[in-house]
């Protein structure tokens, strides 16, 4: 744990690192995992935010391999790399020596604080971009928020299936995530390797990883828990009568359609919870913010048709009946749902420290939204 000022600081690794191998597999059909340009996990406690590195990928140098001068004897390693690394502050050196990018004498080094002496060498690898992967040729991508040995956070774009299935059976989040990072653990037979928790296909945003079986099973019990905070942004038909608000209705499996859900009777289904808050009423939409307690299938699409806001673009759970104001046929089509997990709070798996990532709004729901405040003024 690191400490400031009497204040409990998370250890942050904000460089992408691509990996030493990459699949040529010809069934990986989705896109590539590539680099974010504005997602960000910060310090826990809503401290402040740290981003995936400011440095442009095109401009990063080839490894290099460094003598410790005289001058820098008994100096921290993240000063002397400071110094002897030109165009590169202390602060974002001291990512990579976090990262695993720096090796003192031939020997991994993680701890900034580390003291050299006169003779050392120091080998820096910088992060690069990885390219795509062959063959990709998918509906959607993955953007690397965060990465260490033991976890990968990552912003799902909607289109993706987070494992194979009976239908899908290539070109999922845990194929890219194995092509990119090698064998997963799988708790599950082999069918979901490294997947902690799940979206909806057409649910975009953030996702976490694990790299270990100690880490994915940590993962899953804080899930179990309820330990882990997860926060959507959705855009929905209709305007709540409150600002904001809790649905507590039991889910279960729809009775008429077994493929779907619904809210079922007290004494039936599974207990949920989804608290939301409205962000910005437009006339006859909503854009808002909901947290699930729980995690049960289309939780949110569910509750959130039940109480009269079905999700925009949601061909599934429907309003029933006519809208009060039917999206116009001029307006941006998402093709998909309007949900979007933009938030996830945890702690991680090895250092305990608190975590909190995001994923950015996606650009789908970006334009609708200024679609809707252009064409729908906000309302009080």
């Amino acid at each position: 744990m690191l400490s400031l000022g009497g204040r409990r600081r998370r250890r942050m690794v904000s460089f992408y690192q691509a990996p030493a191998q990459q699949s040529t597999g010809a069934d990986q059909r989705a896109g590539p995992v590539r680099p974010a340009g504005r997602a960000n996990c910060r310090w826990g406690g809503g401290g402040r935010t740290a981003r995936l590195g400011s440095v442009a990928m095109s401009d990063l140098p080839p490894p290099l391999t460094l003598d410790v001068p005289a001058e820098l004897d008994g100096a921290r390693l993240d000063r002397a790399l400071a110094v002897l690394v030109d165009g590169w502050s202390r602060s974002q050196l001291k990512r990579l020596v976090l990262a695993g990018s720096v090796h003192l004498d031939g020997e991994l080094c993680e701890r900034p604080g580390a003291q050299v002496r006169p003779g050392n060498e120091l080998h820096v690898v910088f992060p690069q971009r990885p390219g795509p992967l062959e063959g990709a040729g998918g509906t959607g991508d993955v953007v690397a928020l965060y990465e260490d040995r033991e976890i990968v956070v990552v912003d799902k774009s909607a289109g993706l299936v987070v494992h194979r299935n009976e239908r899908h059976v290539a070109g999922t989040v845990a194929d890219l995530m194995q092509a990119r990072y090698g064998p997963l653990p799988d708790l599950y037979g082999g069918t979901r390797p490294g997947i902690v928790h799940r979206l909806d296909r057409e649910t975009s945003g953030v996702m976490i990883i694990g790299r270990t079986e100690e880490a994915l099973i940590n993962l899953q019990e804080q899930f179990r828990k309820r330990r882990v905070e997860k926060t959507y942004v959705a855009i929905c038909h209709g305007e709540p009568r409150f600002d904001s608000d809790w649905v507590k209705t039991p889910i279960g499996t729809d009775p008429q359609r077994p493929e779907r859900m619904a809210v079922v009777p007290e004494g039936e289904g599974r207990p949920s919870e989804t608290f939301y808050s409205v962000l910005t009423r437009f006339r006859g939409f909503t854009h808002m913010e909901c947290k699930p307690k729980t995690g049960r299938t289309h939780q949110i699409r569910v509750h959130m048709t039940s109480i009269g806001l079905p999700l925009v673009a949601d061909h599934t759970y429907r309003h029933q009946g006519t809208l009060a104001v039917p999206l116009p046929d001029e307006a941006p089509d998402p093709k998909r749902q309007c949900l979007h997990a933009r938030r996830i709070s945890f702690t991680h798996p090895g250092s305990g420290e608190p975590m909190v990532c995001e994923a950015p709004l996606p650009q789908d729901m970006a334009d609708l939204l200024a679609y809707l405040k252009r064409e729908y003024p906000p309302t009080a």
